[in-house]
């Protein structure tokens, strides 16, 4: 409930007041890093210890090594079972579900997540409960779903506030700030976080106070209080120097970067360059690379509206090898966290079987222990003998039953298992064929800037590098492509049917590609013959048409036509998607949705693919229970219509 009472507001004002108070009696409190909680680790001398101190390292690595925090997970979710810690769990459960939301694995984190809420909600723990909102807000927050982030964030600001701790006040109170600042809520988003300034400040929480000196700083900024803005970045820079390696050096370099850009904008180029010369500083001592190829990219741009083509030219240089340099760390890092989250469904799997196996043992000594006392049974009076043989009988072959039962269980886990291992081998495949290849497209183009930089002009170079970025956003969308493959394949993509109006989905892709149409003079035409509505997944509809529709506007010549028809089928509603584009031979059509057999061809303008788009069409359109048909000819175009269940 919003927090506009008059009592409600007197019960806050007083209990920050006493925080502030508690605070004063107990002494400051002590920020444990990386470091310290490593060699706390290394010391512990009990299971207990070593759980709790794997689950706060863990906690400080979600966002500086996501490999190594999920590992450090998997050994604490061992420990935790060894010493049948359901608490332990529940928490270990909790910063998986951040680990997956960090690496946008979301399904995978409401999954695990949702285990973590159970154990809270069973042992009773409404601490566990605020914490774990806090994860779901974050996890909002980063699909761009905003309002149920706030909705998350503000209950657990709640309970903090009413109950303590003072560490986690400060922390919900700055998470509840930020997530209005994303609704556009500023000005009551500038009064929490100021609390939270004043209250982290007070408890000396540095790591948190940057992050609050950073959202101060981005919320001044949008309400547009230029002075003050600048004033909070400064604030958050500085705090980041004094705290060194433990400081959030993502808040500090996005200061830094949000600081060259107000300078930029008032025209003050010499601080711009400074301030830019800082970060880079900044990021090369504690290896932030991630920064370094958008400071060197601000730098190559800010030399070119200089006029100054020999540091542009230096810094175009330093762009491509850091972009190359993370390009193989990545690689590195993401087959680092693959192999942990293969390792972590293997534990999953392990711990079910495991499961299975104490029953199947519970069961076994049970029935041993039914047979003694059968057997001393029989020394008394063979009478009762014979009726309890006949019970026990009875009770092996329902065992047996069981065993059976489980016997099979095991071995559809351990196939499930193979079947992932299979989608892991083919995921890396295709990432080797279709993602190294256009990358590989890009650093040529880029060395021949390089090799002729000096005989261009700057509009030259500017419209080099303008293709260079349209280039990496084609690999983009090819990467989020494979991506929802892959995670289709793992069965980490949720349907939800739902009735759905297709022209709602086709005027609303209409808008979003009429300004790729405008440029190739294209024409999309909508015609309905219908009012009906389908039952389908609207993320699933709406990315399916929309890779159709990007293909007919891809290989339509300019001056061509695309027509997009809904019509009435039998049971199904179809959306016929009809260019006046190049065609396909009949060869071609039978491997459009064969993953081993698509070839990718470009477009009438050059556009490149991977040919994962249609089989990602393909998957989606038969999951939620409807077909895909194409009909082409050479030189008289394509017709890709797909059925889908009415409503």
């Amino acid at each position: 409930m919003p927090l506009s009472l008059p009592s409600m507001k007197i019960k806050k004002a007083i209990f920050f007041t006493l925080c502030v108070l508690h605070l004063s009696a107990q002494g400051q409190t002590t920020y444990l890093g990386v470091d310290s909680l490593s060699h706390l680790l290394s010391q512990a001398t009990s299971d207990s210890q070593r759980v709790h101190y794997t689950y706060l390292l863990s906690k400080e690595l979600v966002y500086v090594d996501p490999a190594k925090a999920l590992t450090l997970a998997n050994q604490g979710e061992q420990l935790a079972q060894k010493i049948n810690n359901r608490l332990a769990l529940a928490y270990i459960y909790r910063i998986k579900a951040s680990i997956f939301a960090a690496q946008g694995l979301y399904s995978a984190a409401a999954e695990v997540g949702a285990k973590a809420e159970i154990m809270f909600l069973d042992l009773g723990d409404k601490a566990g409960l605020a914490n774990y909102q806090i994860s779901l807000g974050h996890l909002f927050r980063r699909q761009g779903l905003f309002e149920r982030s706030l909705a998350y964030h503000f209950q657990s600001y709640q309970y903090f506030l009413a109950n303590g701790p003072l560490e986690r006040i400060c922390v919900s109170m700055h998470n509840y700030a930020e997530a209005l600042y994303y609704v556009d809520s500023l000005d009551k988003a500038e009064k929490i976080n100021l609390k939270a300034i004043q209250l982290n400040d007070s408890i000396r929480n540095k790591s948190v106070l940057m992050s609050c000196f950073k959202a101060q700083g981005l919320i001044a900024q949008k309400l547009g209080k230029t002075k003050e803005a600048q004033y909070y970045f400064d604030q958050c820079i500085q705090l980041g120097n004094e705290m060194g390696k433990d400081a959030q050096k993502d808040a500090a370099l996005n200061s830094m970067l949000a600081l060259a850009d107000i300078y930029q904008q008032e025209g003050k180029f010499d601080l711009q360059l400074s301030t830019l010369k800082d970060a880079e500083e900044y990021a090369l001592k504690y290896s932030s690379d991630q920064f370094l190829v958008d400071i060197y990219l601000q730098m190559f741009q800010f030399f070119v509206q200089k006029n100054n083509l020999e540091q542009a030219n230096i810094f175009l240089s330093e762009y491509k090898e850091q972009l190359q340099s993370n390009r193989t760390k990545l690689s590195a890092e993401n087959e680092n966290f693959i192999d942990a989250l293969y390792e972590s469904i293997v534990l999953t799997n392990q711990n079910e079987l495991l499961k299975q196996k104490t029953q199947l043992d519970e069961v076994t000594i049970k029935n041993q222990k039914t047979q003694l006392l059968f057997a001393i049974a029989l020394i008394i009076t063979l009478i009762l003998s014979a009726y309890v043989i006949l019970i026990n009988v009875r009770k092996l072959k329902k065992a047996n039953r069981l065993l059976k039962i489980q016997k099979l269980a095991i071995e559809k886990t351990s196939q499930e298992l193979e079947e992932l291992n299979a989608v892991k081998d083919k995921f890396f495949g295709i990432v080797s064929h279709d993602i190294r290849s256009p990358l590989a497209s890009m650093l040529s183009f880029a060395a021949l800037i390089d090799d002729h930089i000096d005989k261009l002009t700057q509009e030259e170079i500017r419209s080099m590098a303008h293709d260079l970025r349209n280039n990496a956003n084609a690999t983009l969308k090819m990467a989020d492509n494979l991506i929802s493959w892959a995670r289709f394949q793992m069965k980490h993509v949720k349907t939800t049917p739902q009735a759905i109006n297709p022209l709602n989905i086709l005027h609303q892709l209409q808008d979003v590609f009429a300004h790729v149409a405008k440029e190739k003079n294209i024409q999309i035409r909508i015609h309905s013959e219908t009012e009906e509505k389908i039952l389908a997944d609207a993320n699933q509809t709406e990315l399916v048409i929309r890779n159709l529709l990007n293909n007919a506007l891809k290989f339509t010549a300019s001056g061509g036509e695309i027509q997009l028809r809904v019509y009435s089928s039998e049971n199904n509603v179809a959306i016929a998607i009809k260019d006046s584009g190049i065609g396909m031979t009949k060869e071609q059509v039978n491997d459009l949705f064969n993953l081993q057999t698509n070839k990718s061809l470009r477009g009438t303008n050059g556009e490149k693919g991977s040919g994962l788009g249609l089989i990602i069409c393909k998957e989606y359109v038969e999951n939620n229970k409807g077909s895909i048909s194409v009909e082409s000819k050479p030189g008289e175009g394509s017709t890709f219509t797909v059925f889908l269940p009415k409503a």
